[in-house]
């Protein structure tokens, strides 16, 4: 999916997905998180990635902080693990 909305945003577009996908999230500028019961209407983050990985309640900034994503591996924004 990375790889289809790359092109979009080198152009200066915006891409919105819902994805679960922790490389996909650990690769976004800004997230809205509604938590695991998302059913229950919870707004748990609505925030740039940066600031969900700085709290600690949040349970996707914990994930995303184990090693996923740009956030974790000093990845430039839309790059891969490898750095390409």
């Amino acid at each position: 999916m990375l790889e289809v909305f790359q092109p979009l945003m080198e152009q200066g577009g915006t891409a919105v997905a819902i994805e679960h996908d922790l490389d996909v999230m650990g690769n976004a500028d800004y997230l809205t998180d509604l938590g695991r019961e998302a059913g229950k209407r919870r707004l748990v983050a609505a925030a740039t990635l940066e600031q969900v990985l700085a709290e600690k309640e949040i349970v996707t900034g914990r994930l995303l902080a184990g090693g996923r994503g740009r956030a974790r591996d000093g990845m430039e924004h839309g790059k891969g693990h490898d750095g390409t």
